[in-house]
């Protein structure tokens, strides 16, 4: 890498990131021998729509030759209905795919995870439990309550309370059994189960009644929603899970540095005052790697669908030294 230059301009700087982002992507396909896809973000709408446009590019700007995809997500989780459409859009193009997780693929985002041939994790990253609940979405929730008492103003509260009640565990159902109903689906027909013991294979079979119900969640040392599944704990609960900062030393320090260029890039953007991207999906073959933004307010889409974002909850990178220390490292 060229020395530093303080008197660069904005331009050079921000090439400079984005070569190097594009270089160490590129490292990592040539390790894995697939394309690849940077998933940091909550799954729904905004992230589903990228995400095709991603993809289609990426599969056709491919120089593999082949039909692998290896995906490092890094998710809060989100919306499970989006997760199948998800899965659909990548079985189009690609039967073998890596879901590599860099922190945390919690949630919808295990399920997302559930959909692959491999799953890579490393000593720090987890998975999360399945029991999705509506009043996860509070936003969504207290507006449904306040369309029941509109429309039901004259029905004594008590009533309407009991309504409420009845309505939620009936979509509480409704979410749980197709939950899980695509992750066994997504466990039998695409999880490696090579190498794995007899009695892991049951496990496996169990795992997604076990991640959506609480008194079995908490019979296998699941806490509640916010545990983390670590990998030792994945691995008891019979997934057939690849310590790639272990095995992979090489995958796992490029992926770092990758995570660092895309920090330094946020750095280098708020000295010229340009909203980070908190939110992303990239690819070293697509351009349409801007950043989209996920509103931290609840926003009516028009589709009948409220879509509610903590901004909180995907702002979660370390806070690096320096966008110099970043350039030294580099060299």
């Amino acid at each position: 890498m060229d020395e530093l230059n303080l008197n660069w301009d904005s331009n050079t700087l921000f090439k400079m990131v984005e070569t190097s982002k594009d270089t160490l992507a590129g490292k990592i396909e040539d390790y894995l021998k697939s394309d690849l896809i940077v998933f940091d973000c909550p799954i729904g709408r905004a992230s589903f729509e990228r995400f095709g446009s991603v993809l289609n590019e990426t599969h056709t700007k491919s120089k593999w030759n082949n039909d692998s995809l290896g995906i490092i997500i890094n998710t809060n989780g989100g919306k499970p209905e989006y997760v199948s459409q998800l899965v659909q859009l990548i079985r189009q193009l690609y039967t073998n795919v890596i879901f590599i997780v860099y922190e945390c693929a919690l949630s919808s985002g295990t399920l997302f995870c559930f959909s692959g041939n491999k799953l890579y994790m490393n000593n720090t990253s987890y998975l999360g439990a399945l029991d999705l609940q509506i009043t996860e979405f509070k936003s969504s929730w207290e507006l449904t309550k306040k369309h029941v008492d509109r429309i039901l103003s004259k029905v004594p509260k008590e009533i309407r309370d009991d309504f409420c009640k009845g309505m939620e565990y009936d979509i509480n159902n409704k979410i749980h059994t197709n939950v899980r109903v695509d992750a066994k689906k997504y466990l039998t027909t695409y999880h490696q189960w090579d190498g794995i013991s007899e009695e892991a294979r049951e496990k496996l079979l169990l795992l997604p009644d076990i991640l959506t119900d609480n008194e079995l969640m908490k019979a296998n040392g699941i806490k509640d929603h916010e545990f983390p599944i670590v990998i030792s704990h994945a691995k008891s609960l019979g997934l057939n899970v690849r310590n790639y900062q272990e095995k992979d030393v090489e995958l796992y320090d490029l992926i770092n540095k990758l995570y660092d260029t895309i920090i330094a890039e946020n750095l280098l953007k708020q000295s010229y005052k340009i909203p980070p991207e908190f939110n992303f999906i990239y690819s070293r073959n697509s351009r349409n790697n801007r950043r989209f933004e996920m509103m931290d307010t609840t926003v009516d889409n028009n589709d009948g669908a409220i879509d509610y974002i903590d901004k909180e909850s995907v702002c979660r990178y370390p806070k690096p030294a320096h966008f110099i220390a970043w350039s030294i490292r580099q060299k």
